[in-house]
Protein backbone atom coordinates (compact mmCIF):
# COMPACT_ATOMS: atom_id res chain seq x y z
CA UNK A 1 0.00 0.00 0.00
CA UNK A 2 0.85 3.52 -0.30
CA UNK A 3 0.14 6.59 1.59
CA UNK A 4 -0.82 9.07 -0.21
CA UNK A 5 -1.91 11.61 2.20
CA UNK A 6 -2.61 12.08 6.34
CA UNK A 7 -5.72 13.79 7.63
CA UNK A 8 -6.62 14.37 11.18
CA UNK A 9 -10.18 13.84 11.80
CA UNK A 10 -11.63 17.54 13.58
CA UNK A 11 -11.39 17.31 17.48
CA UNK A 12 -15.39 16.89 18.50
CA UNK A 13 -15.58 20.01 21.61
CA UNK A 14 -17.62 17.69 24.42
CA UNK A 15 -17.89 20.63 26.48
CA UNK A 16 -20.52 21.97 23.91
CA UNK A 17 -22.72 19.24 22.66
CA UNK A 18 -25.89 19.63 21.89
CA UNK A 19 -28.04 16.21 22.18
CA UNK A 20 -30.48 17.67 19.80
CA UNK A 21 -27.28 18.51 16.80
CA UNK A 22 -24.76 16.53 18.14
CA UNK A 23 -25.28 13.69 15.45
CA UNK A 24 -26.41 15.88 12.32
CA UNK A 25 -23.16 18.13 13.49
CA UNK A 26 -20.75 14.96 13.71
CA UNK A 27 -22.00 13.47 10.13
CA UNK A 28 -21.68 16.62 8.15
CA UNK A 29 -18.01 17.03 9.94
CA UNK A 30 -17.34 13.51 8.78
CA UNK A 31 -18.74 13.75 5.21
CA UNK A 32 -16.71 16.92 4.44
CA UNK A 33 -13.61 14.81 5.88
CA UNK A 34 -14.26 12.14 3.73
CA UNK A 35 -14.96 14.26 0.50
CA UNK A 36 -11.52 16.02 1.12
CA UNK A 37 -10.21 12.24 1.39
CA UNK A 38 -11.92 11.33 -1.65
CA UNK A 39 -10.95 14.14 -3.65
CA UNK A 40 -7.03 13.95 -2.86
CA UNK A 41 -7.68 9.75 -3.73
CA UNK A 42 -8.48 10.70 -7.09
CA UNK A 43 -5.99 13.11 -7.80
CA UNK A 44 -3.83 10.77 -6.61
CA UNK A 45 -5.01 8.03 -8.84
CA UNK A 46 -5.16 10.38 -12.09
CA UNK A 47 -1.66 10.90 -11.31
CA UNK A 48 -0.51 7.77 -11.65
CA UNK A 49 -3.04 7.35 -14.83
CA UNK A 50 -1.36 10.61 -16.18
CA UNK A 51 2.25 9.53 -15.38
CA UNK A 52 1.30 5.80 -17.54
CA UNK A 53 -0.30 7.08 -20.44
CA UNK A 54 2.59 9.96 -20.62
CA UNK A 55 5.53 6.82 -20.66
CA UNK A 56 3.56 4.89 -23.46
CA UNK A 57 3.53 7.82 -25.43
CA UNK A 58 7.47 8.33 -25.12
CA UNK A 59 8.12 5.02 -25.79
CA UNK A 60 6.66 5.45 -29.47
CA UNK A 61 9.70 7.78 -30.20
CA UNK A 62 13.16 7.51 -30.23
CA UNK A 63 14.93 9.18 -27.05
CA UNK A 64 15.77 12.58 -26.77
CA UNK A 65 12.60 13.40 -29.25
CA UNK A 66 10.08 14.11 -27.38
CA UNK A 67 10.23 17.02 -24.20
CA UNK A 68 7.96 17.13 -21.19
CA UNK A 69 6.82 20.45 -21.38
CA UNK A 70 5.17 21.57 -18.37
CA UNK A 71 1.37 20.21 -17.58
CA UNK A 72 -1.79 21.59 -18.10
CA UNK A 73 -4.67 21.73 -15.78
CA UNK A 74 -8.56 20.43 -16.45
CA UNK A 75 -11.32 21.32 -14.03
CA UNK A 76 -13.40 18.63 -12.72
CA UNK A 77 -16.74 18.60 -11.17
CA UNK A 78 -17.25 15.04 -9.30
CA UNK A 79 -19.33 13.98 -6.84
CA UNK A 80 -16.40 14.66 -4.43
CA UNK A 81 -16.22 18.47 -5.09
CA UNK A 82 -14.28 20.37 -7.72
CA UNK A 83 -11.30 19.36 -8.47
CA UNK A 84 -7.96 19.98 -11.21
CA UNK A 85 -6.41 17.41 -12.73
CA UNK A 86 -2.92 18.52 -14.22
CA UNK A 87 -1.86 16.77 -17.20
CA UNK A 88 1.67 16.22 -18.97
CA UNK A 89 2.18 18.12 -21.90
CA UNK A 90 4.60 16.48 -24.39
CA UNK A 91 6.40 18.78 -26.94
CA UNK A 92 7.77 17.24 -30.43
CA UNK A 93 9.86 20.07 -31.77
CA UNK A 94 10.95 18.14 -34.90
CA UNK A 95 7.21 18.54 -35.49
CA UNK A 96 6.09 21.85 -33.71
CA UNK A 97 3.38 20.04 -31.94
CA UNK A 98 2.36 19.54 -28.45
CA UNK A 99 0.55 16.73 -27.18
CA UNK A 100 -1.12 15.81 -23.91
CA UNK A 101 -1.48 11.87 -23.51
CA UNK A 102 -3.76 11.86 -20.47
CA UNK A 103 -6.61 13.43 -22.88
CA UNK A 104 -6.87 10.15 -23.90
CA UNK A 105 -8.46 8.73 -20.62
CA UNK A 106 -11.02 11.84 -20.28
CA UNK A 107 -14.12 12.21 -21.94
CA UNK A 108 -13.94 15.57 -25.14
CA UNK A 109 -13.72 18.68 -22.94
CA UNK A 110 -13.57 21.94 -23.62
CA UNK A 111 -13.56 23.17 -20.35
CA UNK A 112 -15.11 22.11 -17.48
CA UNK A 113 -15.74 18.00 -17.18
CA UNK A 114 -18.78 17.21 -15.02
CA UNK A 115 -18.74 13.77 -14.15
CA UNK A 116 -21.86 11.78 -13.65
CA UNK A 117 -21.22 9.66 -10.73
CA UNK A 118 -23.29 6.53 -9.76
Amino acid sequence: MTELAAFDLPTADVSAVQPETMLNDLETTIHQTGNAILRCTLQAQWDLIDAELTDQHRQSFPPHVLHADGHEPVTVASRFGTLTLSRQVCSHPALQTHVIPGNAALPPHKGVIIMRGL
